[in-house]
């Protein structure tokens, strides 16, 4: 199999479609809104990688599945449903990977975003085995990220548990549950 302008057509498109929850995060959530919320949390016990870590990481994971998604694409077979069914999980965990910046960075949902976080490493583990099905090549990308999923998971959790009152979903809890104990 020669890579040649398809080869190339196909790998962009499979860059532009990974960094589809970087763009989702840059309109959604404002960069001042981010840096004076997220800097006021308590960290979690848990190590907090500085926030310079998460941009590099980010980047690196979705380059990876950029490639994985050009793999299951360039050498899955496609006439099999390993192949489609792989790719349909790999770009539907991308578009659940989108919605959860906006969650914890833009609306401070912290439990919420972790419910999406537990979703998405739900998700990306099966597109993850359908991928390999199509190709055991598209693990390059699926194995780091679905451990930084693991970790992120955590993380997002330790966050919500050492900031309840910064989580707005327990603030109206809390609202609501003293509104009817009147």
């Amino acid at each position: 199999m020669t890579f040649d302008r398809d080869g190339w057509v196909t790998l962009l498109v499979c860059i532009g479609q990974a960094f589809v929850p970087v763009l989702v995060n840059q309109l959604l959530v404002k960069e001042e809104q981010l840096s004076a919320w997220y800097t006021s949390l308590k960290k979690p016990k848990l190590i907090t990688p500085p926030p310079i870590a998460f941009a590099i990481v980010w980047s690196i994971l979705y380059l990876l599945l950029a490639v994985s998604g050009f793999l299951v694409l360039w050498l899955g077979d496609p006439n099999t449903t390993a192949m489609q069914v792989g790719f349909a999980f790999h770009s539907l965990q991308l578009l659940l990977n989108a919605a959860w910046s906006p969650l914890f960075f833009g609306a401070h949902r912290l439990w919420a975003a972790f419910i999406v976080l537990v979703a998405l490493l739900v998700l990306s583990t099966v597109a993850m085995v359908t991928c390999a099905l199509a190709t055991p090549w598209s693990l390059v990308g699926y194995v780091p990220y679905v451990s930084w999923l693991v970790f992120a998971a955590f993380l997002n959790a330790g966050f919500a548990i050492a900031n309840p009152v910064e989580d707005e979903s327990h603030k109206m809890l809390n609202n609501t549950l003293s509104e009817s104990s009147l």
